[in-house]
């Protein structure tokens, strides 16, 4: 037999019917071991899919731990820079103030000197020192030497002003409290 089955229902019509199996059994393993493998290659197609993206999330995770480790030490860092140069801001701020006190105690240091350099001699009544080199001359005072850059100015002044006779203006208006102080502290001194 062929595995072809026929069924005479009546001599002139013949019917053909589907073959079946010789060996039903085998065919069954045969199928199922077909379906496993089908199933088990769909399976592994679908794993490689997934490894890769476990893999992927597992980098990114690693990378986001990285990274936050990193920002971490970034804004620490930050936080120091900001501290130093708001620590230079302020020392530059100190300077600052330190150049203008420096600029305020020169001015009044120009001003006392001005001020001294015309005060009446108590004791000769204005009158010149005798210069003990020159006879009876006018004795000329060094320049002082904690105040270098006065000497140049000092002689200018004393050529402009000694045929007025008085202190200038600027002299005067420059610190008043600051010279009358300086004047009255030395007059006691004298006394």
């Amino acid at each position: 037999m062929n595995g072809w089955g026929t069924l005479s229902i009546t001599p002139q019509k013949q019917v053909y019917l589907i073959p079946f199996p010789l060996h039903p059994e085998k065919r069954r393993r045969e199928a199922i071991t077909a379906a496993t493998c089908l199933t088990e290659a769909l399976v592994d197609h679908l794993n490689v899919g997934v490894a890769q993206a476990y893999m992927n999330q597992r980098k990114l995770d690693h990378e986001v731990k990285t990274l936050q480790v990193q920002a971490a030490q970034f804004a620490k860092q930050t936080g120091q820079w900001i501290g130093m140069v708001e620590n230079f801001n302020q020392a530059l701020k100190e300077i600052g103030d330190v150049e203008n006190w420096a600029r305020s105690i020169e001015l009044d240091m120009r001003t006392i000197a001005t001020a001294l350099e015309y005060l009446p001699d108590k004791q000769n009544m204005g009158v010149p020192h005798p210069s003990p080199e020159k006879g009876n001359g006018p004795h000329p005072k060094p320049p002082n030497p904690g105040l270098p850059f006065l000497a140049e100015e000092k002689q200018n002044r004393e050529q402009s002003w000694s045929s007025s006779g008085s202190l200038p203006l600027h002299v005067l208006t420059a610190s008043p409290s600051l010279v009358l102080s300086s004047v009255m502290s030395l007059d006691q001194v004298g006394d």
